[in-house]
């Protein structure tokens, strides 16, 4: 799945970026983020193990977008310097 041009309130910019999301089947399916283009570069992996899903990701502003993008970096997740870590 494309998702393309995501934007936010919490964000002054008029787009974040477009993503990719794949989701592969099976018994314990399996889900992959990754940016395709934008200023919010976002990528990670997960999936459904034992009925219960899981997501490891990481998000960081694009040189130049530092400032715009502070507030949604620090609701995204825990900051690690420049990067945004996701734990779902």
């Amino acid at each position: 799945m494309q998702l393309s041009q995501l934007s936010s309130s919490l964000s002054t910019l008029p787009a974040l970026g477009s993503y990719q999301v794949d989701v592969t089947g099976g018994a314990e399916p399996q889900v992959q983020l990754r940016t395709l283009t934008g200023v919010l570069q976002m990528q990670g992996q997960g999936g459904w193990h034992n009925g219960r899903f899981g997501f490891s990701g990481q998000a960081q502003a694009a040189p130049g977008s530092e400032a715009s993008l502070d507030n949604i970096l620090n609701v995204i997740g825990q900051r690690q310097g420049v990067l945004s870590m996701i734990r779902i």
